[in-house]
């Protein structure tokens, strides 16, 4: 899993541009846009936004679950297939 923020919603609720949120945080409008991106911030950074948007530190908070991977993407289609080839047995069993 990874950390980032929401920052684009927040800043929006706000009517902030980037560079008024860098400007209001001390920070360079690169680094807003950066994280607005998925870019992962310090725990300083967070606090500087925090506070320049006048919310606390964990509103700005999201947790990420990694991408799932081929393998068990492949594994849970395969287990898919089973189950909907019982139901299709047991369907036609019935009719």
């Amino acid at each position: 899993m990874r950390v980032r923020l929401n920052l684009p919603q927040l800043r929006w609720a706000a009517a902030l541009t980037q560079a008024e949120l860098a400007e209001r945080a001390g920070l360079h409008v690169s680094t807003v846009n950066r994280l607005e991106w998925g870019g992962t911030p310090s725990a300083r950074t967070t606090r500087k936004i925090a506070d320049a948007l006048g919310v606390p530190a964990d509103a700005l908070i999201q947790i990420v679950p990694d991408a799932p991977q081929p393998v068990a993407i492949t594994n849970a289609l395969s287990k898919t297939q089973a189950i909907l080839d019982q139901l299709a047995t047991r369907i036609e069993a019935l009719a």
